[in-house]
């Protein structure tokens, strides 16, 4: 049995000053779930680790069952390989994309591929939001200002694909590719 990298993004963690829980809590926590080289990046439930064994549905499963017990609340975790998500850094999926020079870029992790399929784009005017690419488990948006402030997609994507996501700046997905 191999080991494996794997990066998981959890879901509603340190929003707005809810639901906090400490990064370094949550490194102790994985690591005694067997995880190796459990690293957090910036306090938004972002974590990279290495497990042995398991495929990316058995961790995300084993992480939320935990979490739970632990938390007492449950959180959606997105588990993915650390190859896929370098390989989703390599695919640049923002190039060509038109947008406003101050536009903020997203990738929102989806619990599950998608069932419902909305047209593309779909665009909700009242946020500034364009999802613009479907992808598996990977949804791309792109925000612009609204009356002076930007829109945050997650909930507009949760309800236009009808499952549960976290979504994460596209440049902090860039930053965190780049960790060892």
């Amino acid at each position: 049995m191999s080991a494996v990298r794997y990066c998981a993004f959890l879901r509603a963690i340190n929003v707005g000053g809810r639901r906090v829980v400490k990064m370094s809590d949550l490194a102790k926590r994985l690591g005694t779930l067997g995880f190796e080289d459990v690293q957090t990046f910036i306090a938004s439930g972002n974590v990279a680790f290495v497990a042995n064994g398991g495929t990316p549905d058995s961790i995300t499963r084993a992480i939320e069952a935990d979490l739970l017990k632990w938390l007492g609340h449950p959180v959606a975790t997105m588990v993915r390989r650390w190859s896929d998500l370098e390989a989703l850094v390599a695919s640049n999926p923002f190039k060509g994309v038109r947008r406003e020079t101050d536009a903020k870029l997203y990738v929102a992790f989806l619990w599950k591929a998608p069932e419902q399929l909305p047209k593309l784009p779909h665009i909700s005017t009242k946020e500034g939001l364009k999802l613009f690419r479907i992808e598996g488990r990977e949804a791309f948006i792109v925000s612009t200002r609204v009356e002076g402030k930007f829109g945050f997609p997650n909930l507009t994507i949760e309800k236009a694909l009808g499952v549960a996501a976290t979504t994460r700046n596209w440049n902090t997905i860039l930053r965190m590719a780049q960790i060892k």
